[in-house]
């Protein structure tokens, strides 16, 4: 009943329909899903105004520009049902355990692909995972786990992935860059990181001039060439992983 009543006098407050409670709240802070401006982060007033002008409907604790308006939450999935979103198309099997996502076989290579999101050019995307398990590396490529932007086909795109190289994984990095086929020969940039596997992390990538990849609180990395207008997606290379949430805002001008 609180939940219901912060996010429905909230939006009314400021000119928006009241919103549907969809009887969950993933940030524990007592606001639905559906009525919170902030899903994955608790924000129990529902701030709105780091623009100074407008509130873009985009809570200031979340927002990947609260200094900026215009931008605009355009999907969230908390993962807290028991089948996957009709929104998602792709490979592997994913399975839930407990409002997680979950994909357990370290052998294959799965991507989603968020199907209701874009062709758009200015996005970022957050996604909340956990690294369970993974194979040694042993590539360049490794064991990794992340977040496409840019998507033109289901394997074609920029992501931002966390994961170990090396066979025993005692070199673990974020990396930015083009994949096309399952980003094998292509440039990327990259930063040292502690081993993620076994850490919950929020996995962010965002899109404009270029494309910012980082592990929030941690570190970030960049590619400095302009990404194509396209989907977003989640994948996973010989990982078992556990996706918590994922975000994806419309960036303004």
């Amino acid at each position: 009943a609180e939940g219901e009543g912060e996010g429905e006098g909230e939006g009314e407050g400021e000119g928006e329909p009241p919103c549907s409670p969809v009887g969950h709240d993933e940030d524990d802070d007592g606001v639905d899903d559906a009525c919170d401006n902030c899903p994955t982060v608790a924000n129990v007033d529902q701030d709105d105004v780091g623009e100074g002008t407008a509130a873009d409907g985009v809570g200031d604790a979340c927002d990947p520009r609260p200094a900026s308006g215009g931008d605009a939450i355009a999907a969230f999935d908390g993962f807290t049902g028991s089948t996957l979103n009709s929104a998602w198309s792709g490979t592997g099997i994913w399975t839930f355990s407990g409002d997680r996502l979950v994909h357990s076989d370290t052998t294959d290579t799965p991507i989603l692909n968020r199907t209701d999101v874009g062709p758009a050019l200015r996005v970022a995307v957050v996604a909340r995972l956990r690294i369970d398990a993974a194979v040694p590396g042993g590539s360049a490529n490794g064991a990794n786990a992340g977040v496409g932007v840019g998507m033109t086909s289901a394997d074609t795109g920029v992501v931002c992935i966390a994961g170990n190289r090396d066979d025993p994984p005692t070199e673990s990095t974020l990396r930015v860059g083009t994949m096309t086929d399952n980003f094998a020969g292509d440039a990327r940039f990259e930063a040292a990181i502690t081993n993620p596997v076994g850490r919950v992390l929020d996995l962010l990538v965002s899109t404009g001039s270029g494309t910012h990849c980082e592990i929030v609180g941690e570190v970030g990395v960049d590619d400095t060439d302009a990404p194509q207008a396209g989907g977003v997606a989640l994948r996973a290379n010989r990982n078992a992983i556990s996706v918590e949430s994922f975000v994806v805002y419309l960036l303004g001008p």
